[in-house]
């Protein structure tokens, strides 16, 4: 049975186009999978660590995605009437040319990591969801369901399970997540406040039921997390 492509990806968020990248610069052919019918509009994760903006200068993404987020994000402490400044960004780390977080909000990571497969000739098949698969010694063969609900096949070397904490991947070898859930719960939104609030500046406001944070994206939204004390 020939094979339809090198790799298979299941997943098309950071890590899978990580992967998809990464496979194709070493010139495998490879397809990206997502049962999501477009990309995800809103962003569950807002920064990029040092070491992992070194891995992608390597995949070459890292200058592009600079451009599109914020390097340098003061810190403000709120304490009753009383606030402190203080500093994100800059950790003074050695050895690294990165020496900060970044914030940049996940639909910028995937933006750029998508564009720079476009470049390579590989797009997101969207709209598809793996419903299977079977090995054959060394060949995968996995169904898929497409937007119409018309099952295909595709026939790939290694199938690269990157669909999430649930992944039928996983559950599909017998794989275990060796994950855990945070033990307090947590209120995440985007929103416009209607206090103004200085701009490249992050914020925390101490309360006696925890902190909340209010971050500034560059969309010009800021993105508030907050403890759920009725959780």
């Amino acid at each position: 049975m020939a094979c339809d492509t090198e790799i298979l990806v299941v997943g098309a968020g950071p890590t899978g186009l990580t992967i998809a990248l990464q496979s194709r610069l070493l010139g495998a052919k490879v397809r990206i999978v997502e049962q999501r019918i477009e990309p995800r509009p809103w962003a569950p994760a807002l920064a990029v660590q040092p070491r992992t903006l070194e891995i992608l200068r390597g995949l070459g993404v890292a200058d592009a995605l600079l451009e599109r987020s914020l390097a340098e994000v003061a810190l403000r402490v709120h304490v009753g009437g009383w606030s402190v400044d203080g500093c994100l960004h800059d950790l003074r780390l050695p050895a690294t040319e990165f020496p900060f977080i970044l914030f940049a909000p996940q639909p910028e990571v995937e933006t750029v990591l998508r564009s720079r497969l476009r470049e390579l000739g590989v797009e997101v098949e969207w709209g598809c969801q793996l419903t299977g698969l079977l090995q054959h010694g060394d060949r995968v063969d996995c169904r898929i369901r497409g937007l119409s609900g018309t099952a295909t096949s595709i026939v790939a070397r290694y199938v690269a399970g990157c669909d999430g904490p649930d992944s039928l991947v996983r559950q599909l070898i017998g794989a275990r997540f060796e994950g855990r859930h945070y033990r307090r719960a947590i209120v995440i939104g985007d929103a416009h406040p209607a206090d103004d609030l200085e701009s490249g500046t992050a914020h925390a406001f101490l309360r006696r039921d925890g902190i909340v944070f209010s971050f500034p994206l560059p969309s010009g939204a800021w993105r508030i997390v907050a403890p759920d004390t009725e959780a």
